[in-house]
């Protein structure tokens, strides 16, 4: 059995041909449609600092958003209030 992922959503052709023992062929084509996957992240750190300076108050946060492995996802982005 052969399978294949698609990393990008879009719309993708797929052949399959199947070859029988006397060399008879069949073709079949196909449209896949492949969505996008939102994959539920949590966040397992967060840090925050309160500066002062002569220009007043300045809150810094920071937020660690593991991967499925637990390594931090690179470039992740956290919002809230």
């Amino acid at each position: 059995m052969r399978s294949h992922t698609y990393n990008t959503a879009g719309n993708y052709t797929a052949a399959l041909t199947v070859t029988d023992n006397t060399g008879l062929k069949g073709t079949r084509i196909v449209t896949i449609t492949a969505h996008a996957v939102t994959v539920p992240m949590h966040v397992s750190a967060m840090g925050l600092a309160i500066v002062s300076s002569n220009r007043g108050w300045r809150a810094s946060g920071t937020a660690t958003v593991p991967d499925s492995s637990g390594r931090a996802v690179p470039g992740a982005v956290v919002t809230g209030t």
